[in-house]
């Protein structure tokens, strides 16, 4: 039972709260590569809750 305690505790400490503005990039958007300087002006980063998940903001539809 400690053996399995020990491996629940690792793993909390594994996982870890992702900020909500890198979380939007990672897990909501489509783009696998931002420009430098695309991040700082994205509307999906600085306006999460404003583009529903399945859905891209007009410059997410650039070419990359």
């Amino acid at each position: 039972m400690r053996l399995v305690q020990r491996l629940l505790g690792w793993l909390q400490r594994q996982v870890q709260d992702v900020p909500t503005d890198v979380a939007v990039c990672e897990f909501r958007c489509r783009k696998l590569d931002c420009r430098h300087g695309d991040w700082e002006m994205c509307n999906r980063r600085l306006h999460p809750g404003f583009y529903p998940d399945s859905a891209s903001p007009p410059e997410a539809n650039t070419a990359s």
